[in-house]
């Protein structure tokens, strides 16, 4: 995949569904259930990370 820009308020669930990158999210995108598990290879210092 390559590279793309996402409004910097979008989740990484978000920003690959957007991007057709189909991954699970069974509990409905609010982190809870990490089956949404991506791996960052490169740019993750242009995430917007938060605890």
């Amino acid at each position: 995949m390559g590279a793309f820009e996402v409004d910097s308020t979008a989740s990484v669930c978000d920003a690959l569904l957007d991007h057709g990158v189909d991954i699970e999210h069974a509990c409905g995108k609010v982190s809870a259930c990490i089956t949404c598990h991506v791996n960052i290879s490169e740019g993750f210092e242009y995430l917007n990370v938060s605890d």
